[in-house]
């Protein structure tokens, strides 16, 4: 997990750019982890606004 260098170097971008790539394309778990990437300023710049969005769109599909 580059998120938290789990068997990979860690790369909070690089978490950042596949969470992204899977949440474009409907999967709830990455929609939730981008929103807390957001919300906790992971490798991004910090963005309740934009965490919101995410995490909603997570819980929309049952991932709350």
């Amino acid at each position: 997990c580059y998120l938290i260098g789990h068997g990979v170097e860690q790369s909070h971008e690089t978490a950042l750019e596949f969470y992204l790539r899977a949440a474009d394309q409907g999967d709830a778990n990455a929609q939730y982890s981008l929103g807390k990437c957001y919300f906790r300023g992971h490798g991004i710049e910090q963005s309740y606004d934009t965490a919101v969005e995410w995490l909603r769109r997570a819980a929309d599909q049952g991932n709350a």
